[in-house]
């Protein structure tokens, strides 16, 4: 796909979890992209221009395009809240190369961490919808359980994608959330990946995140697990 410059109108933005939101826009004509993909996200607020890249988080399938973020503080996080439904925003894509078509009918494995999430979620939907097949598990990585970002929905998808599992692990509980949560504790391991998947060794492992946390899942499945490099493939949330 050739990068191109689309009109989208803002048509709304929804809490995700705290200090997480997506936002919506509407395109005023065409836009084809694959899912994991991200674009260039422009507007004009205040008479200041804003560009930032984002992954679009939800699929192709569906029909506006979605862009989930944390809420930072910055000036352009800070003018994006502030946009009014209609307001114009131009988006510039698609862009990266973080999608399904490598995968065929191998096995995956996807490692995420916090809004690393997005292109994750943006696959898994368009498996979904699209009634692909897809092998292997998501493991995603947050502090707390609020911070689990599309639960419902990953739920939802791991349902219909017979053969995928979703495993959260959680690595900052509460002496109250230890009572009750009966998931994954922890950073990722390679324990942990031995325990809930066993065909870690011939699998395709899609790493997301910050920089640090891509590093040491890299440096982990590489030297722990043995994992190829040519079998690992990393997309890096710098900034947010």
């Amino acid at each position: 796909m050739v990068a191109e410059i689309v009109k989208t109108e803002m048509a709304g933005k929804t809490d995700i979890c705290p200090g997480i939101k997506s936002f919506f826009f509407r395109p005023t004509e065409s836009f084809e992209y694959k899912a994991g993909q991200y674009s260039l996200f422009s507007f004009e607020h205040d008479s200041k221009e804003y560009s930032k890249p984002f992954t679009i988080s939800n699929s192709p399938t569906r029909e506006n395009i979605e862009m989930t973020t944390i809420l930072s503080g910055s000036d352009y996080k800070n003018a994006l809240d502030s946009l009014e439904k209609g307001h114009i925003v131009n988006i510039k894509g698609p862009l990266g190369s973080f999608t399904l078509d490598a995968l065929k009918e191998e096995y995956v494995c996807f490692l995420a961490g916090g809004v690393g999430i997005t292109p994750v979620k943006s696959i898994l939907e368009y498996a979904a919808d699209e009634s692909r097949t897809l092998k292997g598990c998501l493991f995603y990585s947050n502090r707390t359980p609020d911070r689990i970002a599309f639960a419902e929905e990953l739920d939802g998808f791991a349902d219909k994608l017979s053969g995928f599992r979703i495993i959260n692990t959680l690595t900052s509980l509460s002496p109250e959330e230890e009572q009750s949560w009966t998931g994954e504790r922890g950073y990722i391991d390679e324990e942990m990946i031995k325990r809930n998947f066993p065909r870690y060794s011939d699998s395709r492992f899609y790493i997301v995140g910050p920089p640090a946390f891509n590093g040491a899942m890299k440096k982990m499945l590489s030297e722990n697990l043995g994992v190829s490099g040519e079998l690992i493939t990393l997309e890096n949330f710098a900034g947010y």
